[in-house]
């Protein structure tokens, strides 16, 4: 292992606590960074790379640092460069998808795929599985995509392959899963397309099988940082595993207490159990919180210190005890709504806060409509991160379809899009006849598209309009590297007639559509004059990767709306948890079993700790949910805190029936000790009905088995599944 030389200049380090200097300074053989919420992480991960640089000589070529999205890594760059005063673009520096989707342009073709593959997003895989499902005549079964999108989705963060699945599963339903899985990765790969998931998968598939290959990114990566490492997969840990082997300078940085991704694949035991792959590893606690005042930092900590699954720390803090927090019981969602705009306005007008000081914070999506009702009333400008995403706007996703497949023209997907958009007689029937033409061939769907002169039954206008599309995407893809990628899209705009027919249609809709494209030529604009290599391929593969908090603008005057999973790293000297209420923290989906509701908890602490200053926890009696109104009760987690740093605020409705609100019925939740047999039917408030298959254990361990409809087969710890038996 090569040793390099240091430099005697140490004095900048005395900016670091003891703890984060000791962590930045271990810089040989593997090291675990538990960084407690607001203790200077993302500092440390620079000053790091700081003193690899600086200090150990190392060349920055060397050095590998991922992060999970691209505002981190953005932001990373940046201090860095002003730290250094010097450019850090050798470093590579990125999200793990970003990364290794740039070794996969490099060495995919040793896979089969060229430079200028496809990344689907998620309505791309949702309209691929679906066509896959019609193609396989699965129809009939009506199986939901998206439940197979995120089953395809989980089996390749666990490294599970289509055969493998098929040969353990045992219902029908578990089969033809694996029978769509193994076709959509065979279209995948005819279509030179990869998903989000395959961005991991495939480097692992590319080291595993070309040794020199792996051996190659070993040298060039001597030290590799990771970022946020409790968000990290089995395929991302197997990835790291293999690229750390040869070196094992590997440092990651992540707190267990904030692991909320389980659903989308994520292993806690990665964080938790990191000595177990490298037993030599140097550990480092930062618990020193530079972020919340003492009651929001304690009120958060007696919240998660209940889990059972974590390291033991204590975060402390210098800063003032601050105001305690603001528990606060409501009638109705409605008047919970009324009662954080009137707090906000008096932050604004009284306190003097700014607009984007003040954050929102709910559990599901759906809460927020109250929200933005009362804001839009008032007059109150706000943003909702994760909303509507640009790029998902159909608009945009057309004229990136014509972008897809001019950089790919094997993009099946892209090109059925678009093929008859704007509308130019190739209707259904007649691209079934084209799709027919390409199997009996053997080729590719756009293959067909030139050959359409052959095509049996099909009109001679059907064929010319086929043949004129074929030569309009030739056209571009030869224009694509001797224009601008501005000029490029602005001339294939013009051609298209997409703007034209926005204008002729003249409504307040096509206005806005017309907005959104001249932003997108804006983004495009952007992206020519700050990338080093503004090709049509860097940018598609940036905006694929693109997460709901890189497109969120901080530094806008408006209060923030968002989820409690898009808070995740963000901070906000005023915070308002709504909807805290069981069924919805915990949510009620999340409720199978101990490590589930577990995450809940992670998940409210994780909330918690964003505040700075002020904290406001709010929950309502009755909630009008899908259309229902139910009775709500507080969340179990709020049974754990010190009354001591809460200031309880009782709010009568301003519309309150008594007499209507002592008639509504109170939430039926079957007795533990209640008899479920095997062959019962029971109830669940997600799942709907369904047949106990088996059950094991008894007490507060009783499971059940349970089918639901749509051949959804669930395992649920009684206790917490809120099963209604049905007699």
């Amino acid at each position: 292992m090569k040793k390099y030389k240091k430099s005697t200049d140490l004095s900048w380090l005395d900016e670091l606590n003891q703890a984060q200097r000791k962590a930045v300074t271990a810089y040989q053989g593997p090291s675990l960074v538990i960084a407690g919420a607001g203790s200077g992480k993302t500092k440390v991960i620079i000053y790091r790379i700081a003193y690899l640089i600086k200090v150990c000589k190392v060349t920055s070529q060397k050095i590998l640092a991922l992060t999970f999205t691209n505002k981190a890594a953005n932001e990373m760059k940046s201090r860095l460069e002003n730290f250094l005063s010097l450019s850090v673009k050798d470093i590579w520096m990125g999200t793990f998808h970003s990364i290794f989707a740039k070794i996969l342009r490099i060495e995919g073709n040793k896979l089969g795929f060229t430079r200028n593959f496809t990344i689907y997003d998620e309505s791309d895989q949702h309209r691929f599985i679906k066509e896959i499902i019609e193609y396989s005549g699965l129809v009939n079964k009506n199986y939901d995509p998206e439940i197979i999108k995120n089953i395809i989705s989980k089996c390749k963060n666990k490294l599970i392959s289509p055969d493998e699945y098929i040969e353990s599963a045992e219902t029908d339903f578990e089969k033809d899963i694996g029978k769509i899985y193994s076709i959509y990765n065979n279209k995948l790969w005819k279509n030179n397309a990869l998903d989000f998931d395959d961005l991991i998968l495939k480097p692992i598939e590319l080291f595993s099988k070309y040794k020199d290959v792996l051996n190659k990114y070993q040298n060039k990566f001597h030290y590799i940082l990771v970022d946020e490492y409790q968000d990290t997969n089995k395929a991302q840990h197997k990835l790291l595993k293999l690229l750390a082997e040869k070196n094992r300078n590997i440092c990651v940085v992540g707190d267990d207490d904030q692991a909320i991704y389980s659903w989308r694949g994520a292993e806690l035991s990665n964080i938790i159990d990191f000595e177990k792959d490298y037993p030599d590893v140097k550990i480092f606690k930062l618990e020193q919180n530079y972020r919340s005042t003492k009651n929001i930092l304690n009120f958060a900590q007696e919240i998660v210190c209940k889990n059972k699954l974590r390291r033991e720390k204590n975060l402390w803090t210098e800063k003032e005890e601050g105001c305690k927090i603001n528990l606060v019981s409501l009638y109705s969602d409605k008047d919970e709504s009324r009662f954080i705009v009137d707090k906000i306005k008096e932050e604004i007008f009284k306190n003097k806060k700014k607009l984007r000081e003040i954050s929102v914070f709910y559990r599901i999506n759906s809460q927020s409509r109250t929200i933005e009702e009362r804001l839009q009333k008032n007059n109150i400008p706000y943003i909702i991160v994760g909303g509507i995403r640009f790029y998902e706007r159909k608009e945009i996703k057309d004229i990136l379809a014509y972008l897809k497949i001019i950089a790919n023209p094997r993009d099946e997907i892209s090109l059925l899009r678009i093929i008859n958009y704007p509308h130019r007689g190739i209707g259904k029937a007649t691209l079934e006849k084209v799709k027919s033409f390409a199997r009996k061939k053997g080729i590719e769907l756009y293959r067909a598209l030139k050959n359409s002169s052959r095509i049996q039954n099909l009109d001679k206008r059907k064929k010319t309009n086929i043949l004129s599309f074929y030569k309009l995407i030739e056209k571009y893809r030869e224009l694509k590297d001797k224009l601008s990628l501005t000029e490029l899209t602005r001339c294939l705009l013009d051609e298209t007639g997409i703007i034209s027919l926005f204008k002729e249609e003249g409504s307040r809709e096509s206005i806005e559509r017309i907005e959104n494209i001249m932003e997108f030529l804006s983004a495009i604009s952007e992206f020519s004059r700050t990338s080093e290599k503004p090709t049509l391929e860097n940018y598609l593969q940036e905006i694929s990767l693109i997460t709901d908090i890189d497109m969120w603008n901080d530094a806008e005057e408006a209060v923030s709306l968002m989820t409690l999973h898009s808070a995740k790293g963000l901070e906000f000297p005023v915070v308002f948890i709504v909807g805290v209420e069981d069924n919805l923290i915990p949510y009620i989906k999340r409720l199978e079993n101990e490590e589930e509701l577990e995450e809940e908890r992670r998940l409210f602490y994780v909330g918690c700790t964003r505040a700075k200053e002020k904290l406001y926890i709010t929950y309502a009696k009755i909630r009008n949910r899908f259309g229902n109104e139910t009775v709500s009760l507080p969340s179990r987690f709020l049974n754990d805190i010190d009354m001591n740093l809460v200031n309880i605020i009782e709010m009568e409705s301003s519309s309150r029936n008594d007499i209507e609100y002592r008639r509504k019925k109170e939430i039926t939740v079957p007795k533990a000790e209640e008899s479920f047999e095997k062959g019962q039917l029971v109830k669940h408030p997600t799942f709907g009905i369904g047949e106990i298959i088996e059950k094991s254990g008894e007490g507060e361990e009783l499971r059940l088995l349970v089918t639901f409809e749509g051949n959804i087969t669930k395992k649920l710890l009684v206790k917490y599944a809120r099963l209604e038996l049905l007699h």
